[in-house]
């Protein structure tokens, strides 16, 4: 049989066939609620279906994919360096597939393929070394001239020793944007199936590091054109009655509940101002007469009185729910998203007024320029 078996660093792509020149790895040694990942690399220049177990002590911590490939239509910027694996559209091994959700198999179709394993140490699993056994074998269905007995099996070790791997100091956030998980899902925003969904995503955001999560109080206005609206993801209703604003928080309270049960400590609120220059206010909205409208959006701009005042308003109250909900100290605040250095004017304004009204509570902001943070308009620059 025409079968080469390695295991790899998870850092490697398994594109085509020429695994048997990427470095193999057999071992790894680990401290107490580590977590790493390695690949069980396949190649093949026929096509066969093997079937995969897996065998070890630690098989209650472990979580297997396997690799399928993702559709790539623009790899790159047409100023990227020499280090892409490619810059031509095509396909790449992305993502991760539940093992179980492939009938515990993997295909090969005269190429190669991979299998991820992904190992999660408990913080009081006993030290020692762990094997862990990846056995293919072909599978009973396939015809073939072969034997139906063929197995391989690769054996990998895993010395964990008496240390507990210290708790993350990092601070660490992506974007977080649930009307894709609801576009993606084909539910409704906010639904009792979007809720199931975002807790999931949270669940995998804390496993994989997140210390913070970005918090639509108000839709996120990020990577959004100009005249344009993103699905509406605000958490806070807003009532404007007799000169006054009113705020509901309960579907804020719901997410903050979901933050701490996946063990995300922060919560990173959504942009106050529009992206790249902050001339504009977010799309928000408000009722008002009984009817719910944008009262903010694009037709409002950002240093404009009535907005002002509504940031006066809403900004204290929110902290103060936040107290309430016993998280204030862990809220970082955004002004705008990536402004250039002939914003720092109105940067000035949206941040002296945003400091002004959130009690102390982190700022953060992706920034191009140091003289933001020279004149000490950020607290948390994001290179």
């Amino acid at each position: 049989m025409e079968l080469t078996v390695r295991q790899i660093a998870s850092t490697h792509k398994v594109r085509g066939l020429g695994i048997e020149k990427i470095a193999e790895l057999k071992k790894r040694t680990a401290m107490k609620g580590e977590y790493f990942s390695y690949q069980v690399a396949i190649q093949s220049p026929s096509c066969y279906e093997l079937n995969v177990e897996i065998d070890s002590p630690l098989k209650e911590y472990i979580k297997a994919y396997v690799v399928k490939d993702s559709i790539v239509d623009f790899p790159t910027y047409p100023f990227a360096d020499d280090q892409y694996i490619t810059k031509e559209p095509g396909t790449m091994p992305d993502i991760l597939m539940p093992l179980e959700l492939e009938n515990n198999m993997v295909k090969l179709y005269n190429s190669a393929a991979s299998i991820w394993i992904t190992v999660i140490l408990p913080r009081d699993i006993a030290s020692g070394v762990y094997p862990i056994n990846v056995k293919l074998s072909l599978d009973e269905r396939f015809e073939t001239t072969l034997s139906e007995k063929f197995s391989t099996c690769s054996t990998f070790t895993v010395d964990v020793i008496d240390r507990i791997i210290p708790e993350q100091k990092t601070e660490f956030t992506q974007w977080f944007h649930v009307d894709c998980i609801a576009d993606v899902h084909n539910v409704t925003i906010y639904s009792e199936e979007h809720w199931e969904l975002i807790d999931k995503y949270m669940a995998l955001a804390s496993d994989l590091g997140f210390t913070m999560i970005l918090t639509p109080v108000i839709t996120p206005p990020l990577d959004t054109a100009i005249g344009t609206r993103r699905p509406c993801t605000q958490l806070v209703k807003i009532y404007y009655e007799n000169g006054k604003y009113s705020f509901d928080f309960s579907l804020l309270e719901r997410w903050i509940k979901l933050v701490k049960k996946n063990r995300i400590k922060g919560l990173e609120i959504s942009h106050l101002f529009s992206q790249w220059g902050l001339a504009y206010t977010p799309n928000i909205k408000v009722v008002e007469n009984g009817v719910e409208d944008y009262k903010f959006g694009w037709h409002v701009e950002g240093r404009s009185p009535e907005y002002k005042e509504f940031l006066i308003e809403f900004l204290p109250a929110l902290v103060n729910f936040f107290k309430e909900q016993g998280v204030k100290d862990n809220c970082w605040f955004h002004v705008s998203d990536e402004p250039h250095i002939d914003h720092l004017e109105a940067y000035k304004y949206g941040s002296d007024l945003v400091k002004s009204l959130i009690d102390g509570c982190h700022m953060l902001d992706a920034l191009s320029d140091y003289e933001f943070y020279k004149q000490g308009l950020v607290e948390s620059p994001v290179t």
